[in-house]
């Protein structure tokens, strides 16, 4: 168990937040949508759901997602309340190798603000919003294999991250392949809610720990 101090908990709880406020503005954006909410769950990305009615989408003007733009706040603040959280709290409870966890989470930060900048199918964003992504993708599935090997003292919370971390890396790497595949795009949505979801669900869980764990003060040196 770790210990942690008020601000860390105060940390644990905008993850907690951040976490769940993805997932009710995915939610509400499904449910508006113009298509039925399985045929968006399974067919269709995070990515294209992202997309604003009125914005050009690979030579048309979207009209899917009137909603869009809510996801779009849930997804941008994941990613600055990761890019906080992991610099003010989760810093302290990793063993070794500090700047390449720092490097990771800036990589991933990025990718949730790319993502939610750029849209994709814009004939100017396109490029920078499929970078996003791969930055979000990866990012995250190797931040939480990163955490799963060298956190420190709470070994349920290693395995969870690990856990995570390498069913985010599959599911990162199926999309990839199956994106544009002629059979097995009409499944790219869940393959890549479950790597965006991996992440999300550390979130949740990081936020948990860092409440649920035992609470210290910080101990000034008295003055001689």
């Amino acid at each position: 168990m770790w210990k942690v101090t008020k601000t860390e908990k105060i940390i644990g709880i905008l993850f907690i937040l951040a976490g769940l406020f993805f997932f009710i503005s995915e939610y509400i954006t499904l449910s508006h949508a113009t298509l039925p909410t399985l045929q968006l769950y399974i067919g269709y990305s995070v990515s294209e759901l992202a997309v604003p009615v009125g914005d050009i989408y690979f030579n048309i003007i979207s009209t899917l997602s009137p909603k869009a733009n809510l996801l779009n706040n849930g997804i941008v603040l994941a990613g600055v309340v990761i890019l906080i959280g992991n610099f003010v709290a989760v810093r302290k409870h990793i063993s070794e190798y500090k700047p390449l966890f720092y490097l990771i989470t800036l990589v991933l930060s990025l990718g949730f603000i790319l993502v939610a900048a750029f849209h994709t199918g814009g004939p100017t964003s396109e490029e920078m919003h499929k970078l996003g992504a791969m930055m979000l993708f990866f990012g995250g599935s190797f931040l939480l294999i990163f955490i799963g090997f060298f956190v420190t003292e709470n070994p349920l919370y290693k395995n969870i991250c690990l856990a995570l971390g390498f069913i985010g890396l599959i599911c990162g790497i199926g999309f990839c392949l199956i994106k544009e595949d002629p059979v097995f795009s009409v499944y790219r949505g869940i393959v890549e809610r479950e790597n965006i979801y991996s992440t999300i669900i550390w979130m949740i869980i990081t936020g948990i720990t860092l409440v649920s764990s035992k609470t210290i003060e910080k101990i000034e040196k008295k003055k001689t």
